[in-house]
């Protein structure tokens, strides 16, 4: 853009593409007026592909407006729909800049505005990364991600954000939004926003939420730079913080764990603290909180580390490293320092110092409270609707975590705190997602605050993937088991995955594959669509190729010995009744099966179970030859073995009795 008095002339103007439904006028009007005498837009109103199913109509529409800016190499369009509204805050210099800086980040997407999104990062004074979002209103659309989109081709639909998020690690949004949805009173893509006023709220949550980081990154960066030489030249040999362990009496196992996982850590001057009693669990240990918290402050401590008994650190723990870490966030002035939590809103990293601001948490296994922290917690009105740690996130509002996790829950198969928390392994589960989920954080921090990009995570095209001279593989439905040198799918895929719909034909030649491997993903299908890929697997594998498929099996189940039933069922009760001691009576001799396999059916997603006659019948109907059975990560081919992933809340041995592992040659 060059500006020469008062004249205004543009280099170029962006193609700026709205769908409408002819039957929508109001919408047509709309739109025009909020582009009406803006010189640096070329409009283009669309005809809308209508479809019964809104969301497939607006993709194919999408998709066709990708297919003629790919023909055009254009360096970028924009996507708008017929409801969008610009925002006080628009301003085509702040658009520009805003286009200029995702573009320096190989951004994929750049959003004016968004509905919702998840994992949040602020990466600039105007612009935040975003891991899924929801909102097509306005939409910048860069080169780099035409071809994966297209590549991507359906007859039916997706629902396209969402679709979108699943192909793009380079997500980007403008803040304070140029962008928002006018409210017509109906949705012709989503049926939830029919509610009058639903999605103007929807933008008002996402905005709060975008205005909370940008506060707290700049609250934070007045004290990084004075306090930045803590985390590395801090001494902490001899220091020790005052930590106090909650346990019951009763629970003597607990407090032998514990006393396990303090051996040898000085750095903890420990004094157990015998838990309140309370018919509610939680008001119980809230008044251990609480009197524990009243101590501190009248003896006048400058924190208090509060464990429970079923803490557990994690690998990650280094003295020198938490307690700088812990000395840094009080003078940040953080009132609670978690170690790991089981669950968390968001965050806000503190650069690269393994520190983040949170929003909401769950978790008080292993907390410090700060002496800002204690009033307010000794002040606070807890009912018995309530629970600990979302009381301490409702009322503290500078609350932090360590990253990675330093701590987590150790399972003892029951709570006496949470009900929800009694089915064996659901604590574990809890943390899982939580681990994963920082796995987003992980990689904005990396690939976009710090620039250390210590992973590459490059999206690469299929065609690209089979012209390097190498061993080529295919793993199907991988989800985190990321295998290196491998092209790993996913419907919904994590870092160093590429998405793929296997009810698609597979997006490989004939004969260009070694190697096919699928855990659990078989099993998910309907049997025509299970026929459909393991044709399609036929089809992409070379000569003297192989398979590998993990399936659930039935068979399995029904051929336990003796001594795997016990201990298989053992782990069931655990699972499925936990502190159900009327159900744990009904069932001591014996627990049916078909407990079990509908817990398996709807818990992991299943469309059927297989015996080894079966799949083996199914692959030589294929046209597989030499079909195998073998144990749970057990193979002949290096390439094979250890190849199955297991999660840290489900026991090896669990998969090992569930499982049939199969291999066949083309």
């Amino acid at each position: 853009m060059v500006r020469q008095g008062l004249l205004v002339y543009r280099t170029m103007c962006i193609n700026v593409y709205v769908p409408n439904l002819y039957k929508r006028k109001d919408r047509n009007e709309s739109i025009q007026k909020e582009f009406a005498n803006k010189i640096e837009f070329n409009l283009k109103v669309v005809k809308a592909i209508e479809h019964k199913v809104g969301a497939w109509g607006l993709w194919q529409t999408f998709y066709r407006i990708v297919e003629k800016e790919f023909s055009l190499e254009s360096p970028y369009f924009i996507f708008c729909e017929d409801d969008h509204c610009f925002t006080e805050d628009y301003d085509f210099d702040y658009l520009e800049k805003c286009i200029k800086e995702a573009n320096r980040f190989d951004a994929d997407i750049l959003s004016g505005g968004m509905s919702w999104f998840e994992t949040p990062v602020q990466v600039g004074d105007n612009l935040f990364w975003v891991s899924r979002f929801n909102g097509m209103q306005f939409v910048v659309i860069f080169k780099r991600f035409y071809e994966r989109i297209l590549a991507t081709k359906t007859d039916t639909g997706y629902v396209t954000d969402f679709h979108l998020s699943r192909l793009s690690h380079k997500i980007f949004v403008i803040f304070p939004y140029i962008s928002t949805q006018k409210d017509f009173g109906y949705s012709d893509v989503t049926k939830h926003n029919n509610i009058e006023e639903r999605v103007t709220k929807l933008f008002e949550q996402t905005k709060l939420v975008l205005a909370r980081i940008t506060a707290l990154n700049k609250y934070q960066k007045l004290f990084i730079e004075k306090n930045e030489n803590i985390l590395t030249h801090q001494e902490v040999s001899e220091t020790y913080i005052k930590t106090f362990v909650i346990n019951l009496p009763e629970r003597s196992e607990r407090l032998r764990h514990f006393e396990y996982e303090m051996r040898g850590k000085d750095e903890f001057s420990i004094t157990t603290f015998q838990a309140y009693k309370h018919e509610v669990g939680a008001v119980g240990l809230w008044n251990s909180i609480c009197d524990i918290v009243r101590q501190a402050y009248e003896t006048d401590e400058d924190a208090v580390l509060i464990c429970e008994d079923d803490h557990v650190f994690t690998c990650d723990y280094d003295r020198t490293s938490f307690m700088r870490k812990a000395i840094l966030a009080g003078r940040l002035g953080a009132e609670l320092l978690s170690g790991g939590v089981a669950g968390f809103d968001y965050l806000v990293p503190c650069g690269s110092h393994g520190l983040c601001w949170m929003e909401n948490f769950w978790g008080t296994q292993f907390i410090v409270i700060y002496k800002s922290a204690f009033k307010k917690i000794l002040n606070a009105d807890f009912s018995i609707r309530d629970v600990a740690d979302e009381k301490l996130s409702e009322i503290l509002d500078r609350k932090m975590v360590t990253l990675p996790f330093i701590s987590t829950q150790k399972e003892f198969g029951y709570s006496d705190v949470t009900s929800s928390n009694n089915t064996f392994g659901k604590i574990l589960h809890h943390f899982h997602l939580s681990v994963s989920k920082l796995k987003h954080y992980k990689y904005a921090i990396n690939e976009f605050v710090t620039n250390l990009r210590e992973i590459e995570y490059i999206k690469m095209l299929p065609r690209d993937y089979i012209q390097k001279d190498r061993f080529g593989g295919l793993n199907i439905e991988c989800g985190e088991n990321i295998l290196k040198g491998w092209y790993n799918t996913d419907s919904n895929p994590t870092y160093g995955a590429h998405f793929m719909d296997v009810l698609k034909p597979l997006p490989f030649p004939n004969n260009s594959l070694d190697r096919v491997f699928s855990q659990y993903g078989i099993g998910k299908l309907m049997i025509k669509d299970a026929l459909s890929v393991l044709q399609e697997c036929y089809r992409v594998l070379k000569i003297g190729g192989q398979i590998r498929l993990t399936l659930f099996s039935l068979q399995n189940l029904i051929d336990l010995s003796i001594s795997d039933y016990d201990k298989y069922i053992i782990w069931y009760k655990k699972r499925l009744f936990a502190k159900e001691d009327n159900l744990i009576q009904m069932f001591s001799a014996d627990l049916p099966l078909e407990f079990i396999i509908s817990y398996l059916i709807q818990n992991r997603d299943l469309e059927n179970l297989y015996s080894y006659d079966t799949i083996k019948n199914i692959l030589e109907n294929v046209g597989f030859k030499d079909v195998k059975r073998l144990r749970y990560g057990h193979s002949e081919d290096p390439l094979f073995k250890n190849i199955e992933y297991c999660p840290q809340e489900i026991p090896i041995f669990l998969n090992e009795i569930e499982t049939i592992s199969v291999e066949a040659v083309k």
